[in-house]
């Protein structure tokens, strides 16, 4: 199986620079113009199915990529992390305003949001939509999401730590192919980080 794990269009947020989380924030107009730019990198793929957040900014990218109208499952459990009382600040400003906050809460590589998703929470929950869709009937599957849930997704495929993971910068609209066929093994990849990539 390979998977195609791919992260939404722009939004005001992103230029912005602020933190969406669960929030449902729609694609912007530089947003659609990436996505029109995937689909044309993305068109050349087999890909058999699309399995996308329910936030509007995946969906919507997911539509402008599906032209060929191939099967379309939307997973709750796709939607971006719940980042509780920072959805709305920026990062930078987090980092002032709970700065001890931060220093008590931070496991594994993920600072615990005041009413938001823990860690253990996340992890189980992308770890069981990740099995989910690692067994359903396709070859070739492109996953459309957020940025922190890739991340937990690869890490988890990986067995690896999110600490690890969150070093990959996810740009919008960024692709990342991953596959358990023999010659990709995915557990041969956790020690060869070339043998998984983003597409040019």
């Amino acid at each position: 199986m390979n998977l195609y794990i791919i992260r939404h269009g722009n939004t005001y947020w992103n230029t912005l620079g602020k933190i969406q989380g669960s929030t449902d924030i729609g694609l912007n107009e530089k947003g659609i113009q990436e996505a029109i730019l995937l689909r044309e990198k993305t068109k050349h793929l087999p890909i058999d199915a699309f399995i996308s957040s329910p936030l509007q900014r995946a969906i919507r990218t997911t539509q402008i990529v599906n032209i060929a109208g191939q099967p379309l499952v939307i997973d709750n459990n796709l939607t971006e992390l719940h980042f509780g009382a920072w959805e709305g600040m920026t990062w930078d400003n987090v980092e002032i305003e709970y700065k001890t906050y931060l220093t008590q809460n931070t496991t594994h590589g993920y600072a615990n949001p005041p009413q938001g998703e823990s860690y253990e929470e996340a992890y189980a929950r992308i770890s069981a939509v990740t099995n989910k869709i690692t067994n359903m009937p396709y070859n070739n599957i492109a996953i459309i999401t957020h940025r922190a849930v890739i991340r937990f997704m690869i890490a988890h495929l990986l067995k690896d730590s999110l600490e690890n993971i969150n070093t990959f910068q996810l740009p919008n609209t960024a692709i990342i192919k991953m596959s358990n066929e023999e010659e990709e093994n995915v557990n041969c990849k956790v020690r060869n980080e070339k043998l998984w990539k983003f597409l040019d």
